[in-house]
């Protein structure tokens, strides 16, 4: 494997289908048990996006980012973008904790510089670089 390799970047941006196809790579079920489809596209865009936020609010490379978050796509999304941005994702289990925002600020004080989570389901929260706050 090269010195540079990068998954995020061959999840999808390297990826021959996100190439304005449309091309179906995920079926997920929202909390309804509609099936929700995502293209290679929508999974580049979103990433793309969500990498140049976590940049935005002071994560750099090699910053280790916990991922707060519940088995779901924006999960999936948060890593790939986390990889694509050249940082270490450190996974916290969110069905795991009782006392989510003081664990989650633990985690962060042991092994990362952001947090990405969310305070309900339809909104997330970035929690970058604590140490400039």
């Amino acid at each position: 494997m090269a010195a540079n390799y990068n998954i995020g970047v061959d999840t999808c941006d390297k990826c021959k289908w996100a190439n304005g196809s449309g091309r179906l790579a995920l079926i997920c079920a929202d909390g309804g048990g509609r099936a929700i489809e995502y293209s290679f596209d929508q999974l580049k865009w979103l990433s793309d996006h969500s990498a140049s936020t976590l940049l935005r609010h002071g994560a750099r490379l090699g910053n280790g980012v916990a991922i707060f978050l519940p088995q779901s796509v924006e999960t999936a999304i948060a890593h790939v973008a986390v990889y694509k941005a050249g940082m270490i994702a450190v996974p916290l289990f969110a069905f795991l904790v009782r006392h989510r925002r003081y664990r989650a600020a633990c985690a962060i004080e042991a092994a990362s510089r952001s947090l990405l989570t969310f305070p309900t389901p339809s909104r997330y929260e970035i929690f970058a670089d604590r140490s400039q706050h």
